[in-house]
């Protein structure tokens, strides 16, 4: 009986172990989603001055006649690719194209 009283308290102790370790990671955790959303808004503020700024530099180009304009934003549309990173860009892109 003695032996199993002190195997209990050895799984106890280290039951509460493995607990406080898992609630670190998860604090941890909760931390790196927050400076991912940082990070994420940050890029996405960093990609409008610079579609910006490349519309205003590329003023002398061309424009896209509105028709295939209209047929690239279909084609590359981020609701078509899965919400993917280059179809959101492309995206953008063709977006401050039609600005000019």
């Amino acid at each position: 009986m003695r032996l199993l009283k002190i195997e209990l308290e050895m799984i106890r102790l280290e039951l509460a172990q493995e607990r406080k370790a898992y609630l670190e990671i998860a604090d941890q955790l909760a931390v790196l989603e927050r400076a991912s959303m940082d990070l994420k808004t940050e890029r996405d503020l960093w990609m409008e001055r610079y579609f910006k700024a490349l519309a205003a530099r590329s003023s002398r180009r061309p424009v896209i006649p509105p028709g295939i304009l209209r047929r690239l934003l279909w084609l590359c549309h981020p609701d078509r690719h899965g919400d993917s990173e280059a179809a959101n860009t492309a995206t953008a892109w063709l977006l401050s194209q039609r600005k000019r």
